[in-house]
Parts: C-alpha cells; sequence; structure tokens
C-alpha cells in the first residue's frame, strides 16, 4: 500500500473514531435527561456505538506498527478518558 493511500486510510479511521466518540456523548447527554426510563432502542444504539469503537481502536493498534503517531495516540487515548471515564486531561 502506498504511504498516501495509508495516511488517508488512517485519517479516515480517526475520523469515524472521533464521530462515533462525540455520538456517544450525545447518547449519555439523552440518557442523563431521561434517567427514569431509558429506551431499549437508544441502548441498543448506544451499545452498538461503543462496541464499533473499541473494535476500530484495536483494529488500529495491531495494524498501526508505527503508523500512528505518539500525538495521535495521546488524543485517542484524551479522548476515550473524556468520554467513558470523565476524566479531563490537559495538554
Amino acid at each position: 500500500m502506498s504511504p498516501a493511500k495509508e495516511k488517508k486510510e488512517k485519517d479516515l479511521e480517526l475520523e469515524l473514531i472521533k464521530d462515533l466518540l462525540n455520538q456517544k456523548k450525545r447518547y449519555e447527554k439523552y440518557f442523563e435527561s431521561k434517567p427514569e426510563k431509558i429506551e431499549n432502542q437508544a441502548m441498543s444504539a448506544y451499545t452498538g456505538m461503543v462496541k464499533t469503537a473499541v473494535e476500530l481502536l484495536r483494529k488500529m493498534k495491531a495494524e498501526s506498527k508505527g503508523r500512528l503517531t505518539p500525538d495521535e495516540l495521546k488524543e485517542i487515548t484524551r479522548d476515550i478518558l473524556e468520554t467513558d471515564y470523565g476524566v479531563g486531561i490537559d495538554g
């Protein structure tokens, strides 16, 4: 695979993960606004999104072998910590 094609593929994977994490945040806000009753369909969509994000991250890690820069890895890790655990990391 050419370096340009690898970069394009990596950029797409990163963009997909960011989009999934942003959508995950929206679902969490929705769940917080309706604590009395969560719809099964919404929970199913949320669970599917989380699983997809985790699978993409695992795939990227296994295939990256130097493709991801340390800054990209930090950004992904920061997003996961903020969205999954509510931990904000500066820097």
